[in-house]
């Protein structure tokens, strides 16, 4: 009997199991608020960035990863938003993200943190 529910449960997992991709960048440097939300702000403009990656160009089903980000400060010196706009194909699949960002800045004697 336990044999029967030990394979019934391995293949319930196998049914129910799923792969994911995350997209890869190789260029963190031309777009910091990838990697960290705070970097929203930081050019105290308004500060639009794209980048398009495609690999193993020619064969189908190649991964293909886009983004748009966009970040500055209000108004309100202390405050900034930013959003990324992210389109991630390989294969068959294709994600869409949209993620927001706010950032607090604290004043300090000749700089922000």
């Amino acid at each position: 009997m336990k044999k029967i529910i030990l394979v019934v449960a391995f293949l319930g997992g196998i049914w129910a199991a799923r792969a994911q991709q995350d997209p890869a960048y190789s260029m963190y440097v031309f777009n910091g608020l990838f990697i960290n939300p705070a970097y929203a702000g930081s050019h105290e403009v308004v500060s639009l960035m794209g980048i398009y990656r495609q690999q193993w160009v020619g064969l189908d089903g190649a991964p293909s990863t886009g983004n748009i980000s966009v970040h500055t400060p209000l108004r309100r010196e202390q405050y900034a938003l930013g959003a990324i706009i992210s389109n991630d194909k390989i294969g068959l699949g294709n994600t869409f993200s949209f993620t927001p960002s706010f950032a607090y800045r604290i004043k300090l004697k000749e700089s922000r943190l």
